[in-house]
């Protein structure tokens, strides 16, 4: 997973944070690690991109 990125949303109180994931393939462990910072620090979803990344929303 490299090259992470910040999004402003519409809600300028929350922010999203993208994860580029290279040639969609990434480790059961990566996953569980996504959805830990989450649940910790965002809104507790996880968003598949068009991209093949994931995004996870409502970080304050």
């Amino acid at each position: 997973m490299i090259k992470n990125g910040y999004r402003i949303t519409s809600d300028r109180a929350t922010t999203a944070l993208r994860v580029r994931i290279p040639g969609g393939h990434l480790e059961a462990r990566h996953l569980e690690l996504i959805r830990r910072i989450a649940d910790e620090y965002g809104d507790g979803t996880v968003h598949l991109t068009t991209r093949q990344g994931v995004e996870i929303p409502g970080i304050p």
